[in-house]
């Protein structure tokens, strides 16, 4: 797969909550609150494990804590991306994977973040 990534990613692994604000095509989902954990994170987006597949397209609220920061960074988030693992998956995962873009005009902890981010 050719990637084409703003900023580097980092391996950090962290709980995050997500409230879904809109799903489209699953209205179902919108309100609801599930936790998740990070894979990676970079300034602008992170990969999340999620065990209720979301949909391209929803927007979130993320709330994160970095091992680095004692600061709860809440945000909003676009799901850009969504694979759904299967009971055959050879890494044995279950749930999704979904990668998402964070709304950095919406984010009034911008700075903060990405000093936190630069220093993982």
């Amino acid at each position: 797969m050719n990637e084409h990534r703003r900023e580097p990613r980092t391996e950090e692994q962290t709980d995050v909550s997500i409230r879904i604000r809109t799903a489209p095509d699953a209205e179902a989902l919108e309100g609801k609150v599930f936790p998740s954990r990070s894979e990676d994170i970079s300034m602008s987006g992170m990969k999340l494990n999620v065990d209720t597949p979301i949909p391209i397209g929803a927007i979130l609220d993320l709330e994160v804590m970095l091992r680095n920061s004692p600061i709860k960074y809440e945000m909003i988030a676009n799901v850009v991306w969504a694979d759904t693992f299967d009971e055959n998956d050879i890494e044995q995962k279950s749930g999704s994977e979904v990668g998402v873009i964070l709304s950095i005009q919406s984010n009034s902890q911008l700075a903060l973040w990405n000093a936190a981010v630069s220093d993982l």
